[in-house]
């Protein structure tokens, strides 16, 4: 039972590596679609690193959001990003530790 356990750590471990790697170049840099070239983004703020966010992108206001990760410790903070700026966003509740960030397009997102 230890074992399973542990396996599926690891999993999620390996999971969550992946997922950064193969989503922060997108995140650092942006492309211009008629061009098909990218360009290095230098916003003033950012999310601190982490490992396993929830993301999802809302189509009502054309912004990705970001929630938790795992840095030092485990992370419950909100960003937004419009493809320029970050912005940190102040919400009533601070949800636990969240692996993924369902969207309800009648709704909005749901963790």
């Amino acid at each position: 039972m230890l074992a399973r356990g542990y396996f599926a750590k690891c999993l999620f471990t390996l999971a969550a590596v992946l997922t950064f790697a193969a989503v922060f170049p997108v995140l650092t840099h942006a492309a211009d679609p008629g061009l098909a070239n990218w360009t290095k983004l230098s916003p003033p703020t950012s999310p601190s690193a982490r490992l396993g966010p929830a993301m999802a992108y809302d189509p009502v206001s054309k912004k990705i959001v970001l929630f938790g990760g795992f840095g030092k410790t485990y992370l419950n903070d909100t960003w937004t990003f419009d493809g320029t700026t970050w912005t940190k966003q102040k919400t009533s509740v601070a949800p636990p530790f969240a692996r993924v960030l369902p969207w309800d397009l009648t709704s909005g997102p749901r963790s």
